[in-house]
């Protein structure tokens, strides 16, 4: 009796080395100072509620969200990351978090604000999955830095080219083209002065410029 008790526990605990192997292989959503892509809108909000002074205990200044219809939601926040003062958009989708959008100046070249953001996104997220060099009309030269895993992208625009808080036509026009490796959108002006890093959950994100579409004007 105890004999077949052992089998029957051994044979509960086996897992094949194909499952194991599927399971360590399954992609992580990427995340944004603890907010990962994919996280719900519900423990967004009970991460940054105020405090009674008014500050997050995230030590953002304040999170305002605001409903667009179509079940989506954006909100947005002042931040520091990587020692450099950012803006936060975030967009959610059925709830959840869809595309998380980080903007900062550049202009103060001393401060080397592309050098360290650039660092810090390495040192996070490791080697990138792909760089490119994009020439616009007149001249213009631009930087993109990718990392992409099954499920989601973070893009580094080290010079602004669209942004998610734009027209909505051109809002779903800049999470598409992200997510295919494009650089801002057609026609866009592209501004030295200020970068971006926009982080995409694959699915999530085509499902929210799907939504934007729906509800821009023809």
């Amino acid at each position: 009796m105890n004999r077949l008790l052992l089998s029957a526990s051994i044979g509960l605990l086996y897992i094949s080395p194909l499952a194991a192997q599927s399971q360590s292989s399954q992609a992580e959503a990427y995340d944004f100072n603890g907010d990962r892509l994919g996280m719900t809108l519900s423990e967004f909000k009970a991460k940054y509620h105020k405090l009674a002074n008014g500050m997050a205990p995230t030590g953002r200044l304040y999170v305002s969200c605001e409903e667009k219809g179509r079940n989506l939601t954006s909100c947005h926040s002042p931040t520091i990351a990587w020692d450099v003062a950012v803006d936060v958009n975030t967009l959610f989708v059925d709830g959840k978090l869809a595309v998380t959008e980080v903007l900062f100046s550049n202009d103060d070249t001393a401060q080397d604000t592309i050098g360290r953001v650039e660092r810090g996104l390495l040192g996070k997220l490791g080697t990138t999955t792909s760089n490119a060099l994009h020439r616009f009309n007149g001249g213009k030269e631009a930087t993109v830095e990718r990392w992409e895993n099954s499920v989601s992208v973070v893009q580094f625009e080290f010079h602004l080219c669209g942004r998610l808080n734009g027209k909505p036509a051109d809002q779903a026009s800049n999470i598409l083209s992200a997510l295919e490796g494009h650089y801002g959108i057609e026609a866009c002006q592209l501004l030295y002065s200020e970068s971006e890093i926009i982080y995409l959950h694959k699915d999530l994100s085509r499902l929210a410029a799907a939504r934007i579409k729906e509800g821009s004007p023809p």
